[in-house]
């Protein structure tokens, strides 16, 4: 690639990076971060964030803010969306709090971009080594072009954070540190649980002192919770992602996961994930059937590259997931940019990237009544082409 080349698909990437991620990003609402930092201040008071009268009581500020900037009023008792994590990111939040919402929001917008900033650099220097003018054309691009991204930075979601842990996990696995991996891995399910499925790699391989040293991190996180707002508090949030798993009010059409497709395929706006019905049965059959197709490959090739694993699994989970919103699709990063690092690119690979990360495929679910099934469900197909790509690759894979 000549350099003057590589210069223009650079300037791209920074341009797009610029006003999509910078610029239009900075103008949405932020809703998600406004139940995070309702969640942080109700456990800096010792008070359960997982209670909905506790959440409501604390988005005062929120409601403030959202009228002075947007001339929207959120009346009190107005839904908000409720916070189903495990309580470490409301704990790493606390000192956000401390300022106010607005200062709050400013240094999370600031803080999540340096957190995707970051990943992309721990990336190149995981999977491309030394820059050179195309490699640098090839990550300023992707990372540039990458829409789940922008809807991650427009919401205000904790994404990015766990996709710059994720990032370092992959590093640390490129450089045959299994306990720091774990550690990583760790830190990563304590903020949002699925990444706890790349202990699965760990553990078929047999390094235990990783999958220890990743229980240890999750255990200290919620000791730390526990000691603000008690045990029963701390833990409130497990019965409640239960119960969120299954929302009937939540539009299918927005969900881009194995069971969102099912649902739409079958017609059925809503149908309860266990129960009568074709996605009482059809979906747990195919969850089944990918899990036990993923845990054959991982077991059989055990020895193979942990960065194919790693990558197996994160793609499996967005699939099997009950719900699979765009911007939890920000953790295939990792996995495109490694696959792009090759000398010899797939064009299923390319195909999987447009479909997931151009912004110009996607018809925004919500709005998107009336659409053919397949035209609503681009994060899922390409995803879906994206496992079979790894699938592949990792049963043709020699031991290292």
């Amino acid at each position: 690639m000549s350099r003057a080349l590589a210069v223009l698909i650079v300037s791209t990437g920074i341009l797009l990076y610029l006003l999509n991620d910078v610029a239009r990003a900075w103008v949405g609402h932020k809703t998600d971060f406004g139940t995070f930092y309702a969640a942080a201040r109700a456990m800096r008071s010792g008070r359960d964030p997982y209670d909905a009268a506790t959440l409501e009581s604390f988005r005062d500020e929120e409601r403030e803010y959202m009228s002075a900037k947007f001339g929207t009023r959120m009346a009190p008792g107005s839904e908000p969306l409720p916070y189903i994590y495990p309580p470490a990111l409301a704990l790493l939040l606390i000192p956000l709090t401390i300022a106010g919402y607005s200062a709050g929001l400013g240094l999370w917008f600031v803080l999540n971009h340096a957190f995707f900033i970051a990943s992309v650099a721990i990336l190149f220097r995981a999977f491309y080594g030394q820059a050179d003018p195309a490699k640098t054309a090839v990550v300023a691009f992707v990372a540039g072009v990458f829409f789940p991204v922008q809807f991650d930075l427009d919401i205000g979601q904790a994404n990015l954070l766990v996709l710059m842990v994720v990032s370092s996990a992959f590093l640390a696995e490129k450089r045959e540190r299994p306990l720091l991996s774990g550690a990583l891995v760790g830190l990563a399910t304590a903020i949002k649980l699925t990444p706890g499925l790349l202990f699965l790699s760990h553990a078929v391989r047999g390094r235990w002192k990783g999958v220890a040293a990743g229980v240890a991190v999750v255990l200290v996180l919620q000791f730390a919770a526990a000691e603000l707002v008690g045990w029963e508090k701390s833990l409130g949030w497990v019965g409640l992602l239960v119960h969120q798993a299954d929302r009937p009010e939540i539009a299918s059409s927005a969900n881009q996961s194995l069971l969102g497709f099912i649902r739409r395929l079958c017609g059925e706006s809503y149908s309860p994930i266990r129960g009568p019905g074709l996605v009482g049965w059809l979906w747990p059959t195919s969850v089944a059937l990918l899990g036990a197709a993923t845990l054959v490959a991982l077991i059989v090739k055990r020895r193979s590259s942990a960065l194919l694993q790693f990558s197996l699994l994160l793609a499996v989970a967005l699939i099997v997931s009950p719900k699979s919103w765009i911007h939890h699709f920000v953790l295939l990063l990792p996995v495109y940019l490694m696959l792009f690092s090759e000398c010899h690119i797939q064009i299923a690979s390319v195909a999987s990237f447009v479909l997931v990360g151009f912004e110009f495929v996607h018809f925004y679910p919500l709005l998107a009544k009336g659409w053919p099934v397949v035209l609503v469900s681009t994060l899922f197909i390409g995803t879906v082409l994206l496992y079979g790509v790894i699938l592949g690759r990792l049963w043709k894979s020699t031991c290292r």
